[in-house]
């Protein structure tokens, strides 16, 4: 039974990664439809297409829809590879191919009679926890990397970033545990740790440079990524439940149990905005570069501009945005 699953976008720890694990997509659009030839479709063997084969069938739909009338128009894209990490209460892990629903790996972990947290990913590895252990894989190929006890009793919800997993403990503590690099596999280095004064109360958010997380005592705090090294901490009105999020290209936006939606600089700490909705917020708000998206407890939708937190437009009966898109 799916305990908790994870998707991911592969390619955001680097520029260089992103650009090595794009593949391309050929887009024919008519009308209100549009039909997609990807490099990485297979033909009735099974085998992969390629750049060259999916090339070919676009202009050959091209040639077809404009013989029928249509005026078609093909757009080529570079789309950058998704996976899905799915996990069991029985302690099995599985890798999906998100677009295909391939599966590309499947293992198990620890003690299946041992509570599971939700996966953790970055362009590297996997990490998981079973019981009071951290377990670390290949993202390839879901072979074992190394696993480690933990001294702390865990949460359910683990954060990676290109160089350390987070793991945020039941009692408010917050540790970083260093991956492995060319230098070593730090298996048994000592975690970053951090006490926040109180029980957690959402899950650590990396957005940007930055690694954030709130507690019970009326506290945000934020870190950078790399040390990590801890920048401020931000007094909330109420407590933040969920995670945090990033307005292109340097703030960041969160919501609390009292309504409020507040924007920081993300280095600095300095309030942007404030935008009061009048009612509890416990989901995490959806960006783009100019809106923010959230929904309240009684099923509201408010849009907030994301330059200066003023209300764009509210639509009732919502419980729950999927994405934000452009």
């Amino acid at each position: 039974q799916t305990q908790s699953f994870l998707l991911q976008v592969v390619g955001l720890d680097s520029y260089e990664q992103l650009q090595s694990t794009l593949y391309r997509v050929y887009e024919v659009r008519y009308g209100d439809r549009t039909q997609r030839f990807s490099e990485r479709d297979v033909d009735a063997a099974g085998r992969l297409m390629g750049r060259e084969e999916a090339e070919r069938l676009a202009e050959k739909r091209m040639i077809l829809l404009k013989a029928r009338g249509f005026e078609p128009e093909l757009t080529a894209l570079d789309v950058p590879q998704t996976a899905v990490y799915v996990q069991s209460n029985t302690g099995t892990l599985q890798a999906l191919d998100a677009e295909t629903g391939q599966t590309l790996w499947t293992v198990s972990v620890g003690n299946p009679r041992y509570p599971m947290s939700a996966p953790a990913a970055n362009d590297r590895f996997v990490a998981t926890v079973n019981g009071s252990s951290l377990y670390l894989l290949d993202r390839i190929t879901g072979e074992p990397i190394w696993d480690r006890p933990l001294d702390i009793n865990p949460s359910p919800e683990l954060t990676m970033s290109g160089q350390y997993v987070f793991v945020p403990s039941l009692t408010g503590l917050l540790n970083g545990y260093r991956l492995p690099d060319a230098e070593g596999d730090y298996r048994g280095a000592q975690p970053w740790a951090y006490g926040s004064g109180g029980r957690l109360t959402g899950a650590p958010s990396i957005a940007g440079p930055t690694i954030s997380w709130s507690s019970t005592n009326g506290h945000l705090f934020v870190a950078t990524l790399e040390g990590p090294s801890v920048l401020y901490r931000h007094h909330t009105n109420g407590p933040v439940e969920s995670r945090v999020a990033l307005i292109p290209p340097d703030r960041l936006v969160f919501a609390t149990r009292d309504g409020y939606v507040t924007a920081l600089d993300a280095i600095t700490g300095a309030a942007k905005w404030y935008f009061s909705a009048g009612v509890d917020i416990t989901k995490q708000p959806l960006v783009n570069a100019e809106n923010t998206l959230v929904v309240s407890r009684d099923n509201q939708l408010f849009c907030i501009n994301s330059e200066d937190g003023s209300e764009m437009w509210v639509a009732r009966g919502v419980s729950q945005v999927l994405s934000v898109g452009a």
